[in-house]
C-alpha cells in the first residue's frame, strides 16, 4: 500500500505528540514511520486519510494493534544488558518482545513462583499470576532482559504467563509447593523457605522477587487484579494476546 510522505508525516508527528502528551515517552520519528508502515501492511485495505486520528484514540482496535507494533519497535533498539550466561540472552527478533528478549526457561518460572509461594501472603493463584506479570516486566525495563523468558497473555483475571497452570501443577505435584485448602475450591500456595530452590536466577533477580512483594504483596487478589486492569500493558490488548514487556515502563507501581 503506497501512503504519502505528507500523509506519513503527518500522522508521524501526530503519534509523537500523542505519545509524548499522554504516556510521557519521546519516540524518534524513524521509529514511529517504521511502526506505521509495518502497521499499514496489516491494514492494506484501509485508506491513509484518517491516520491520525485512527493512531491516537485508544478506544480504537487499530489503535491498540498499532501500539502494540510501536512498542516493539522500540524494544528491538533497546539493548539487553549482559549476563553471567551470555547464550541465555537470545538474538533480538520481533518474537522476543513478548518473551523479555530471553528464551522461555520454565526451571526460572519455577523458581519465581517457588520463591513467592514461600515469601508471599495469601499466595492464591490469581495473585501470584499477577507478581510473576509485575517482576518479569519490571526487571525487564531495568535491566533490558526478562526473568524468565514467559509470554504473558491478556486473559479476564489479567496478565497470565502462557503454560503456567501446568507448571503450578506440576510443581504441586513434586511437593516443591503445596495448596493450603481454605474453602471447599479454594486454597492458597505455599512453599517451605528454608527449603526452596532459587539456584536458576542470580541474586539480582532474587533482589527484583523481593521488591515486587514489598510493593504488591500485601494487596488483595481484587485489588492486584483491578490494578493489572488499568496497567496499558492490559487496556492496550485484545483478549488472548501476548503482551509486549515494552509495556513495563508504564506501570503505575
Amino acid at each position: 500500500m503506497h501512503i504519502s510522505g505528507r500523509d506519513l508525516d503527518r500522522a508521524a508527528v501526530a503519534v509523537q505528540e500523542f505519545q509524548l502528551s499522554e504516556n510521557g515517552v519521546s519516540y524518534r520519528k524513524e521509529q514511529v514511520e517504521s511502526a506505521i508502515s509495518r502497521w499499514l501492511a496489516l491494514r492494506i485495505d484501509r485508506m491513509a486519510d484518517d491516520l491520525d486520528d485512527v493512531l491516537t484514540t485508544p478506544s480504537l482496535p487499530e489503535f491498540r494493534e498499532f501500539n502494540q507494533i510501536l512498542v516493539a519497535e522500540a524494544a528491538e533498539a533497546h539493548s539487553p544488558m549482559v549476563q553471567e550466561d551470555p547464550s541465555a540472552v537470545e538474538q533480538a527478533t520481533e518474537a522476543d518482545v513478548f518473551s523479555g528478549r530471553r528464551a522461555y526457561s520454565p526451571e526460572r518460572l519455577a523458581a519465581m513462583i517457588r520463591y513467592f509461594a514461600a515469601h508471599g501472603k495469601e499466595m492464591y493463584r490469581t495473585k501470584l499470576n499477577k507478581l510473576l506479570f509485575y517482576a518479569d516486566l519490571r526487571f525487564y525495563t531495568q535491566n533490558g532482559v526478562g526473568i524468565s523468558g514467559a509470554t504473558y497473555v491478556n486473559l479476564p483475571y489479567g496478565p497470565v504467563a502462557d503454560g503456567v497452570t501446568t507448571l503450578f501443577d506440576d510443581l504441586v505435584a513434586a511437593g516443591e509447593v503445596s495448596i493450603i485448602e481454605e474453602i471447599e475450591g479454594s486454597g492458597r500456595f505455599a512453599a517451605d523457605a528454608d527449603a526452596v530452590d532459587l539456584g536458576p536466577l542470580s541474586s539480582d533477580e532474587i533482589r527484583e522477587l523481593y521488591a515486587v512483594l514489598e510493593r504488591y504483596g500485601d494487596l488483595t487478589t481484587k485489588e492486584i487484579v483491578d490494578l493489572s486492569h488499568e496497567e496499558m500493558a492490559y487496556k492496550y490488548t485484545r483478549p488472548g494476546e501476548p503482551i509486549a514487556y515494552e509495556y513495563g515502563k508504564f506501570l503505575k507501581q
